[in-house]
C-alpha cells in the first residue's frame, strides 16, 4: 500500500477508487476515527464547535481583504461593527459556562447560522453554492480582480458590487451583534 492512502478514508475517494483497492487497515483506523469524532459530537452535552475561533477566522479574511484593497474600497464600517462584535463575543463567551447547555446550544446553533454563510456561501441562504474549495469569505472574493482591473467602467462595476456586498456582510455582523446583545442568548 502506498502512504498516500493513510490520509483518506473510504468516504472520501471517488467511486473509481473503491475500497477494496485501498489498505484495509488505513480504512479501518480512519473509520474508527471518524465514528470516535462523530460520537463525541453527538454525545456532548453541548455542541463542541469553537465559534471564537470561526469568528477569528472570518475577521482575519476581512482585514486581509482590506489591507489588499487598500483605499480602493472602503473596509471601515465594516472593520467598525467587525470589533463591536468582537468585544461583545469575548464578552458573551466568558459567561457561557453559567448558562444551561439547552441555551447554550441554541446561543451556538443560531450564532453559526449567521456565520457559516459569511464564511463559505455567496447565494442566497436557500441557494445551493458548488461543494468545491470555496475561497475566503466567497462574498467579497472578487477583490483582486477588481484590483487588476484596469477599465475603468469594470472597475467601477467591481467596486459598485463589492460595496454591496459589505454592506451585506455589515448586515450580517450586525445580526450576531444582535444576538450577542439579547437577553436570552
Amino acid at each position: 500500500a502506498r502512504a498516500t492512502c493513510a490520509a483518506y478514508g473510504w468516504w472520501c475517494h471517488p467511486d473509481a477508487a473503491i475500497p477494496y483497492k485501498l489498505y484495509p487497515a488505513f480504512l479501518t483506523r480512519d473509520t474508527q476515527v471518524l465514528l470516535v469524532a462523530v460520537f463525541a459530537a453527538c454525545a456532548a452535552e453541548v455542541v463542541p464547535l469553537a465559534i471564537a475561533a470561526g469568528f477569528t477566522e472570518f475577521v482575519g479574511h476581512l482585514r486581509a481583504y482590506a489591507q489588499a484593497a487598500g483605499k480602493e474600497l472602503d473596509f471601515r464600517p465594516l472593520l467598525d461593527v467587525v470589533a463591536r462584535a468582537e468585544e461583545k463575543l469575548a464578552a458573551c463567551l466568558a459567561g457561557m459556562p453559567a448558562r444551561t447547555p439547552e441555551a447554550r446550544n441554541r446561543f451556538i446553533r443560531r450564532f453559526e447560522q449567521i456565520l457559516v454563510p459569511l464564511l463559505y456561501g455567496k447565494g442566497p441562504l436557500t441557494g445551493h453554492d458548488p461543494a468545491l474549495r470555496q475561497p475566503p469569505v466567497p462574498l467579497l472574493e472578487e477583490i483582486p480582480a477588481m484590483l487588476e482591473e484596469t477599465d475603468a467602467h469594470r472597475k467601477n462595476a467591481f467596486a459598485t458590487l463589492l460595496r454591496r456586498r459589505c454592506n451585506e456582510c455589515v448586515m450580517r455582523v450586525r445580526e450576531i451583534e444582535d444576538l450577542l446583545d439579547s437577553p436570552l442568548q
